[in-house]
């Protein structure tokens, strides 16, 4: 879902997915969950590394995922030895760039993005995209409701849930020292979470 809200809504084309580089649908992949770029209005370019947390709690969800990009941006894997991180991950690219369906010319000017050089006439920075799925619960009398002022309260209700995390996220930001890069965060709500992850699961890995 990270990917298609990237793709779809930021125009950031993907450069590496990491479900294509599974060898097994149990096996843990660890570092970024995908990696996407973006061209900025000014000209720059913006490398996005992928971070995805679907947990019940919205917090924790987010606490969560900026504990993750602070192991990833320091080379700290699960197990504390460092095989991870920006310089891994761009190996990663380097190693499975002629896997993917680009063009000789589109992948050199990658090429270019992820190993930049002084010629360039353009800078590269890099960023984070987030994807939250958390769990929501509606209550049996706002079922009710007619489907506009469903909709309606439900808007107001995420809106105002995710209002009330910005401090948090501003928090964790400094927290862990992640201030100079910009941050891309996607927030979907479920309800029944574990049960909708299963089953998102079992299609994607069929």
């Amino acid at each position: 879902m990270l990917y298609c809200f990237l793709e779809s809504h930021l125009k950031a084309p993907k450069i590496l997915s990491k479900l294509e580089l599974k060898t097994s649908t149990s096996h843990y992949v660890n570092g970024a969950d995908g990696v996407h770029f973006v061209k900025l209005p000014g000209g720059d370019y913006q490398i996005i590394f992928g971070e995805s947390k679907t947990e019940v709690e919205l917090t924790t969800a987010l606490s969560h995922a900026f504990k993750s990009i602070f192991e990833f941006k320091n080379e700290i894997n699960s197990a504390g030895s460092k095989k991870s991180g920006l310089p891994y991950e761009k190996g990663l690219i380097s190693d499975h760039l002629e896997k993917e369906t680009f063009s000789n010319e589109e992948k050199e000017f990658i090429k270019s993005i992820i190993y930049p050089k002084r010629e360039n006439s353009f800078e590269v920075d890099d960023a984070f995209g987030i994807f939250i799925a958390y769990e929501i619960t509606i209550d049996e009398d706002d079922k009710r409701l007619s489907n506009s002022e469903f909709r309606q309260k439900l808007q107001s209700q995420i809106k105002e849930e995710i209002s009330n995390r910005l401090q948090h996220i501003e928090k964790k930001i400094d927290e862990y020292k992640l201030v100079g890069h910009e941050f891309y965060i996607y927030i979907v709500p479920f309800t029944e979470l574990t049960k909708k992850r299963s089953e998102i699961q079992k299609e994607i890995t069929k």
